[in-house]
């Protein structure tokens, strides 16, 4: 019982661990894209 619940916690700190670094690469890119666009707003005037 002990191996089998501490597997099933190793999984899920893996899922939230992996889903951490997804939502911050997401946030990452969309921050860079964001600040491109503004720049690029602000080169055409």
């Amino acid at each position: 019982m002990i191996v089998e619940a501490s597997i099933v916690g190793f999984v899920k700190t893996l899922l939230i661990i992996i889903g951490s670094f997804t939502v911050l690469r997401f946030m990452g890119r969309w921050m860079t894209a964001k600040r491109e666009e503004e720049e690029r707003k602000r080169q055409n005037r």
